[in-house]
């Protein structure tokens, strides 16, 4: 098993059954982790569909 997969939960085409499953859960998290990221870039982090 990969614990990265469990606690992102990347949103796959193929594993649709995990779309919905833990996003409630990352969501807060992965937000602040990427906003981080893209700050850096000057960019800002809008809508959690472009994850």
């Amino acid at each position: 098993m990969n614990p990265l997969k469990n606690k992102v939960a990347l949103i796959s085409v193929k594993d649709k059954k995990l779309r919905i499953k833990y996003w409630k859960e990352v969501n807060k998290k992965a937000i602040e982790k990427y906003n981080e990221k893209i700050e850096k870039y000057g960019l800002i982090l809008q809508d959690s569909r472009m994850f």
